[in-house]
């Protein structure tokens, strides 16, 4: 299922502005992702988005910050 996509960025909200995307609907569909899904993210540079259904969900997220971390 790799794959590459251009996401506009969407501002949410006028008082305390955030920003917003959307994901697409092929890794929804795969992940079988419900509305209201809790997902995970982990970002510095980069951000990771770690759906509820991952295998090794906690070590995945270790991985990734241990990556995000080195020098």
């Amino acid at each position: 299922m790799p794959s590459k996509e251009t996401r506009s960025l969407v501002e949410i909200g006028s008082k305390n502005r955030s920003g917003a995307i959307t994901l697409p609907k092929p890794w929804l569909d795969f992940w079988k992702m419900k509305k209201k899904a809790k997902i995970s993210i982990v970002y510095d540079s980069i951000l990771v988005v770690i759906p509820p259904g991952y295998p090794d969900k906690e070590g995945i997220e270790e991985k990734v910050k241990d990556f995000l971390l080195e020098k």
